[in-house]
């Protein structure tokens, strides 16, 4: 899309459309006119007062983009001096991954189709860094609807974003770490006796296919080793009621029928509303690890004997 909006004269102050006809009488003082010009001067001594004093960034620009004027609010936002912004245009500053966006939303208020508009969109800061923030616009228009200028507030949520990327980050990183380690994550309900949410490799340590019982999954018990079921359930109990962590290593038999070691590490969702009745952990498939020492202790045994 060309970066460029319809070229428009820069008016070197805010347009005013009530310059004195030639030859017009003056007005007197209780003349409706009078008064019409002093309610508009306050009206512009109350804007140019919020536009200089307010905490968020402010510009007026040409219908082509130039800075006619900016506060010093957007200085400190993008790190050019009131001079140096008047001198350019909002698209020089823009990151040019949003120019695009931005110039079809301007376009569609001088057709019309928008009184205005908001989006989140990045400024290149003098220094060369990425500066975001959230951007509202309005276009004004003259006595005949003619477009005469674009107002802009401009706020900064640099650190908002940087903050929610961290996040993205972090979850990213700990959904790898899960596969690696193939850690199975689930929430579990005390009141319903059923997990609550529970992610794919969950399933696939119990030998399930990822979607085949969503909603309707019981948790450890079905699969419990008969010979580790009742020590496993009267721990899960015992935890429920003093609301507390627990970790355990049993065996469960899988519905192919393999025999798998796992090692459940939970703990419960503090509540202030009382007693927890969400407990989230992870669960671990050691089998190979337990398998090792199993062997290892088989050795030791024979070694033993065999002195």
């Amino acid at each position: 899309m060309d970066a460029r909006l319809p070229k428009t004269r820069n008016p070197d102050r805010l347009p005013r459309g009530t310059g004195k006809r030639q030859g017009s009488r003056p007005a007197g003082r209780g003349s409706p006119s009078k008064r019409n010009e002093d309610a508009r001067r306050e009206g512009e001594a109350r804007f140019r007062s919020a536009f200089e004093t307010t905490g968020h960034g402010m510009a007026i620009t040409a219908l082509d983009g130039r800075f006619v004027d900016v506060n010093e609010a957007l200085t400190k936002i993008v790190g050019y001096g009131q001079d140096e912004l008047q001198r350019r245009d909002f698209q020089s500053i823009t990151h040019p991954d949003d120019l695009e966006a931005d110039l079809g939303y301007m376009k569609r208020l001088l057709a019309g189709e928008d009184r205005t508009f908001e989006m989140e969109k990045r400024y290149v800061h003098k220094d060369g860094r990425t500066i975001w923030v959230q951007l509202n616009v309005g276009l004004i228009r003259g006595p005949r609807g003619q477009p005469l200028y674009f107002v802009a507030q401009i706020h900064d949520i640099t650190e908002r974003e940087e903050e929610e990327r961290a996040r993205r980050l972090t979850e990213a990183a700990l959904t790898q770490a899960q596969k690696l380690a193939k850690l199975g994550y689930y929430r579990w309900s005390k009141s319903q006796q059923k997990l609550i949410e529970c992610n794919d490799d969950y399933l696939r340590i119990f030998g399930l296919a990822p979607g085949s019982i969503a909603g309707n999954l019981k948790g450890v018990e079905p699969y419990l080793h008969p010979d580790d079921r009742r020590r496993v359930i009267q721990a899960y109990r015992a935890v429920e009621a003093e609301g507390r962590a627990v970790q355990l290593e049993f065996r469960i038999l899988r519905t192919d029928g393999a025999v798998r070691y796992l090692r459940d590490l939970n703990e419960p969702e503090l509540s202030a509303a009382g007693p927890p009745d969400i407990w989230f952990g992870t669960v671990q498939d050691i089998t190979e690890q337990k398998e090792m020492e199993i062997r290892l202790s088989e050795l030791a045994t024979v070694d033993e004997l065999t002195g």
